[in-house]
Formats: structure tokens, sequence, C-alpha cells
């Protein structure tokens, strides 16, 4: 297929090649603000064309009330001939490049004597700057061209209260500097002043001017957005190599998150679209190495939105962040997994007030986080803060995926042996003894079916803290030199896990989401049916699992979030209901992708990431069929997409290997890039030993774990089997570390003998 013309005057400039135009989404007039694509680099976000610029960590407003600070966006800057602002506009194109990580303006002038381009684009070289780009190129034009520009903000805020800006010169460049801080605290308890806020901005002419005796000329202006005057300055002093770097960068990420399908270009769209507005959030590599700014979650619509105190979640965390974007990043970008789960250590001292509060031990998490970890949570949806407390057992969780994906004990030593045992010692305090059962109960909850709260033992619920409980058990045991832990504690936990309560209807085979729930009864979205995906409870069988796919399926309302549909198409993929996992998956993200630019839109909620990161676990964890266990990394009965012919994941990390994945329609095939850790990989059975650049081919299964284990100072990580009555479980609590290695070649065994 050839290329637009458009696409080829690009392509003329050195703005894009012609194979790239799966990342190019354009519009010859401006959406409504709602549809615009936001542009981030996990420091700063911002929706194109929009009137305000949001920082990481920066927030405003009191408790309920707090809310991304709203800072006046003086890197909007804009031509006037294609401005938002001008009642009729022609000759003009908005483009979103993904590839680039920028927004574009074309502007077509009289006659065609020539084109201006303008991008912008948060950096992701300098991660606290904003970068304005202009290129005027002449084509037939014999006169002196002049475009006129203009930077559109008010230059005010409801949420920083700023001084008058100082003039000052840098690099003999004429900039403004900016400076104010945040009106109110979140909660005084833990944050003692308001946010610094610095913007250093550059005198900007009211028009740029292509002389005749040039064809084509580049203008750069940099705005930063800090805490601190001298970073800023330091970041503009550092512009030479931006260009450059920003490029560099922006092709390590999508060497990472480019999953891409052959054979049906709507769908490889969605794939770019979802990777990009998922990945914005993050760091690139090298900033998340050097930056001193502590990274401040992820929040459901992402860093450009949040900033509105009554809409997009106001840039807060919530279980989306570990259950819905967190896997997927883990698989490609194990780097910036780590940066999302440091984000609940760091604010834990609330979460460990919380529970105080409620008189429960260890760890609390809030449903809804800002920058301090308290409970933030609108009073509209106080209901939710009241009983989903399974967000603190999905961040334990994320933390065992961690674990199990990297085997990293510097990692467990440091921050999360404390994060599983503190979590874990909540659900200790939290869970109830049942006399008549022998088993234990947790009471006055609400699943992820936010139909209904106040039940007990949500089968999701008791099965996430079950995988909490016995994670701290392991943690307490393998850290028990630096924290507060005993024997007789890690004893409990053991015994609650295995003894947690899980209910199944023998007459009506299926599992009850929670005490009384009756068969029928309609629920808002998925949740037992969790249990075997993402939570993967292995005392399910696909029998099991088939039946509770049958009965929650139909009673699964339509104006669900999409996530629900994406756990479905994977759930009905890993007991080969294809032709329903197909259903499912379409009806994952069709409906919600809103042109021109594939934005992520659920229920008024803006770039929605809880949405791309679900639709992205369905490829990679439902298609694919990789998954991330104890002591192996499993790729089970690969498959491409509908309507395509080839699936490709670029990079897919396991401990310290990386990998790339392609399947076809006649089979799969990884190809390490690096792998300097000792593995076995076992492909439909035949043994192999990995090196660089080696390639191996499979129909059924792919297999790879450490040739051995690491010293776990005798420790057990046990597996998640509940229903265990305490009079049955005799000595069980108290597992050597040998039953690791049982565990770990009985899973191995079972997998290699599973057959399609």
């Amino acid at each position: 297929m050839g290329c637009p013309i458009l696409a080829l005057l690009l392509i003329t400039l050195g703005v894009v090649n012609c194979n790239d135009l799966n990342y190019l989404f354009s519009a010859t007039s401006l959406p409504a603000p709602s549809l615009r694509p936001t542009l981030a680099n996990g420091n700063l976000g911002f929706v194109a064309y929009g009137d305000s610029v949001h920082m990481n960590g920066v927030f405003n407003g009191a408790g309920p009330l707090s809310h991304r600070a709203r800072i006046p966006n003086f890197a909007n800057v804009q031509l006037q001939a294609c401005a938002e602002s001008f009642l009729v506009t022609t000759g003009c194109t908005y483009q979103l490049d993904m590839q680039k990580g920028m927004f574009r303006t074309i502007y077509n002038g009289p006659a065609s004597e020539y084109y201006v381009v303008h991008d912008v684009y948060p950096s992701r070289y300098l991660h606290k700057t904003i970068v304005n780009r202009v290129r005027i190129q002449r084509l037939s034009s014999q006169a002196v061209i002049q475009v006129p520009i203009a930077r559109m903000t008010t230059g005010s805020s409801s949420d920083v209260t700023f001084g008058d800006p100082k003039r000052r010169d840098i690099d003999g460049v004429a900039y403004y500097v900016l400076t104010g801080k945040t009106n109110t605290l979140e909660d005084g308890r833990y944050q003692s002043s308001g946010h610094d806020i610095c913007i250093i901005y550059p005198e900007l002419p009211s028009q740029l001017i292509l002389n005749l005796d040039r064809t084509a000329e580049e203008f750069s202006f940099y705005t930063s957005f800090t805490n601190v005057e001298l970073e800023g300055i330091s970041e503009i002093t550092s512009s030479t190599l931006e260009k450059t770097q920003h490029e560099v960068r922006m092709l390590e990420m999508w060497e990472k998150y480019g999953i891409t399908v052959d054979g049906n270009a709507g769908l490889d769209r969605a794939l770019k679209a979802s990777a990009f507005y998922l990945s914005s959030s993050l760091l690139s590599h090298m900033n998340v190495r050097t930056s001193g700014y502590p990274f401040y979650g992820m929040s459901p619509s992402g860093l450009g939105h949040g900033g509105a105190e009554s809409s997009n979640y106001k840039g807060h965390s919530l279980w989306d962040t570990e259950m819905w974007m967190f896997p997927t990043v883990l698989l490609v970008d194990p780097n910036n997994a780590r940066q999302i789960l440091h984000y609940r250590t760091f604010v834990s001292k609330a979460a460990a007030d919380r529970a105080n509060d409620k008189e429960f031990e260890g760890w609390q998490f809030p449903w809804e986080s800002a920058f301090t970890g308290a409970e933030v949570t609108p009073e509209d949806r106080e209901i939710f803060s009241q009983y989903q407390h399974h967000i603190t057992a999905d961040i334990a969780y994320a933390a065992r995926m961690y674990f199990y994906a990297t085997h990293s004990l510097n990692w467990m030593q440091g921050v999360g042996c404390q994060l599983a045992y503190e979590t874990a010692k909540f659900w200790k305090s939290r869970a109830e003894y049942n006399e008549e059962t022998d088993l234990y109960e947790i009471h006055r909850v609400g699943g992820p079916d936010e139909s209904s709260y106040n039940v007990s033992n949500n089968a999701f619920t008791n099965v996430v803290a079950a995988h909490n409980l016995l994670f701290g058990e392991f943690a307490g045991c393998l850290c028990k030199q630096t924290i507060d832990s005993s024997a007789a504690e890690r004893q409990k936990m053991a015994e609650i896990g295995l003894g947690m309560t899980l209910s199944y209807d023998e007459e009506q085979q299926f599992t009850p989401q929670y005490d009384g729930y009756v068969k029928g009864t309609s629920i808002s979205q998925a949740d037992t049916i969790l249990l075997g995906y993402p939570l993967e409870y292995h005392s399910f069988d696909k029998s099991t699992k088939s039946q509770n796919l049958e009965a929650y399926a139909h009673v699964t309302r339509e104006d669900s979030p999409s996530m629900t549909w994406a756990m479905y198409a994977i759930n009905h993929l890993d007991v080969d209901q294809v032709d329903q996992a197909n259903a499912m998956f379409t009806k994952s993200y069709q409906p919600y992708l809103q042109p021109p630019y594939n934005v992520w839109a659920v229920d008024g909620q803006e770039n929605f990431l809880s949405g791309a990161g679900a639709f992205l676990q369905a490829v990679v964890n439902g298609y694919a069929g990789v998954r991330i266990r104890q002591d192996m990394l499993a790729i089970t009965k690969p498959r491409v997409l509908p309507n395509t012919n080839r699936l490709f994941i670029p990079q897919i990390n396991y401990m310290a290997s990386k990998f790339s994945l392609e399947i076809t329609l006649n089979g799969a095939t990884i190809e390490f890039t690096m792998g300097n850790l000792p593995l076995t990989v076992i492909a439909d059975g035949v043994q192999q030993e990995p090196c660089t650049s080696c390639s191996y081919s499979f129909k059924n299964q792919l297999v790879m774990h450490p040739t051995s284990s690491p010293d776990l100072n005798g420790c057990t990580l046990r597996e998640t089997i509940i229903g265990i009555k305490v009079a049955d479980q005799g000595d069980g609590a108290l597992a050597t570390g040998a039953n690791v290695f049982v565990l770990a070649v009985t899973s191995i065994l079972a997998l290699l003998y599973q057959r399609v």
C-alpha cells in the first residue's frame, strides 16, 4: 500500500518513514478536549493543546479533595494559523506521532508555497522539560516567510500561588523564571508544606521568519517544570543533545513495548496506542536510574489528567495500578515495575497508621492514594474505601509476581520482605476463625464487583488474601534477621492462609462470589472468574473454571468496564474456549478506543490506562500464553490474535534474561537477546540450553526455569492451596525449604505432561 500525500511530505522532510504509518494518528481539525491525546514522560504530563501541565507527585487539596495540581502550561505554543482560538483553520493537520512521542501540527501555507511542522513533546531525555520545535520548509515561495506563533496560557492556577516572574539569560537566550507553591496540604500528618513549583520559559517572538537565503530553518523552545530552579536551568543548558537523545529513548521504549501484529492494521494501531499511553506514565530507563525525584505511582487516567476535582480519579492510584497496569510492565519493563512498587513502600507510614486506626496490625493501604499515601477517596465513593480491602493484598500480589519474575533477593531484603510481611500482618488480624467450620473467614468486605459490598467470604478477596499471607510467611522467614518476625507469627500466617474459606456449590457446580450469593444475580464486573487469571488459583481444574465462566459471563452487566472483557478473554483461552475468547477480546477494546487518536475512554474517564493495561494482558498473558510462576516462566498454547497471522512481542524479561516471542499460524519462536543467568529451556518436552542469540521453536509449550535455586535460608514460599481445616494442617504450617524444590519439580513435570 502506498503512502498518503501528507505522509510523503513528512518522509521528504525526514519526519517519518513510510513503514511507520501505524504510529501516526491524524485529524484535520482539533477534536473535543476529551478526545485529545495525552503526552507524558513519567515526570510531566499534559493534554495536547491543553492549558495545564501535571507533575509527578504534585497534588493540591485536602483529603478527598486532593488532585493533581494544575500548573499553567507555558509550553502551550501554537501556530496562529492553526490555533484553537481561531474560528476557522484551513490547511492544518493535527497529528500524533506515537513512535517519536510528539504531537505535530502541520500547516500548509497559502497556495502550498511552504509548510510548517510544529512538534511539541515532553522530553524523554530532559524529563522536566517540554520541547516545542518548529520547522519552516520553503517550497515555491519567493518571499520572506513569516509564521506568527503565540503562547496560549492564562499564566495562573487555582492550585498554585505564584510570585512575579524574573527575567534571566540562559546561554544568551532570554528566559523568565516563575516560582510558586501549592495552596493546600493533602494531609498535615505526612506533609509539612506545599509543593515548590518552578517554571522556566523562554521569551517568545511573535513570529518566526525564514529569510530569502534559506530553504528551511528549525526553531526550538524549551520550557522546564521543576521543584528547584537550578534543576530547570541545568536541563535547559543541556539541551544540545536533546533531539537525538529523545529519539534514542523513544526507540528504547518501543524495543520494550512495541507489540505488533500482521494482517490487521486496526488491531496493530490499537496495540500501539495502548502501549504508548501506558508507557508514557513511566520514566525512561536512564531516568529511572538517575532521577532523585520519587515516582508517585500510576493513575487510571495517567499523568496528563487528574487536575479536575471531580473526574479522572484526580490522579489517584487505585488497585488498577497493580492488577491492570503492572503485569505487562513487569514482563517488558521490570525497572519501572520496581518503581511502581516503590511508591507503595514510600508512602507506607500512612498505611501503617490506617491499619492502627482501624485496630488492625501491619499495613492497610487506602482505596485511593495520592501524595501522602493517606486515604483520599472522594466522599461519593467512600463506600469503596470502607469495604474494598482487597487492595492491600493486590499490592502484595504484585510484589510476589515481581519476585517470581526477577528472583531478586536484594530487592526482597531491601523493601520486598517488609511489604509482604506487613500486609500479611493486616490479614492475620483481619481474618476471623470459625469454630464450626475450623476455617478462617473474612467479613465486611467488597470484591471487585462494585455492586455488592459488606459481604462475607468474597472469593476473590479470600484467595488474594491467602496469597498475601503465605507470601508474608515466606518473607518473614527469608528476612528474619532484618524485620521483626517471630516463628509463631509466621506459623499463624500460614495457618490462616491455608485455612482460608473458599466455598463451592456442589449442587449448582460453581464458586459463589460470596456467602449467600444466588446464582444468576447480576454483577457489575468480573470478580470470581479472576481466581483463574490473574490470581492463578491452581486448585481450580479446567472443569471448575469453565463452570464459573458459564455462571458469571451471562450475568455480567454490559456496561462493565473494559478490563472485565479482557479478563474473560484470558480465562476462556485457558479452558480452550477460543470463539468465546475472541468475542470477549474484541469487546475489550473496540468500543473504547476513540478516534482520531485512539484515546481510551471508559465511563467518561479519559486516557483510561486500566483498560489499556488489561487489553495488553489479554495479548501477552492470554493469546501469547506467557505466565510467570514461582520457579518458572511458561508459554502455553501460544496463539495469534483474532484476524491476524502473526504476533510479535519484542522483549520479555525473566530473571536476567531477555527474549523476543514470535507467534505465527505454524507455531512460536523465542530468541534470546540477553542471557547471563543459567536457565534450562524445555520446548515441547525437549530440554535446551539457552545462549545469547539462540532461538527455539515450539508449538504447544515452552518452559524456562533456573538451573539452580537461590539460597532462601531454608524458607518456603508455598503454593496457595486453601480450605484446609486447621485440625488437618498438622505440622504443614512449618514446611521446610526442601518442599520448595519438590513443589517446583512437581509443577514443572505437570506442565511438561500437559497436552493440548
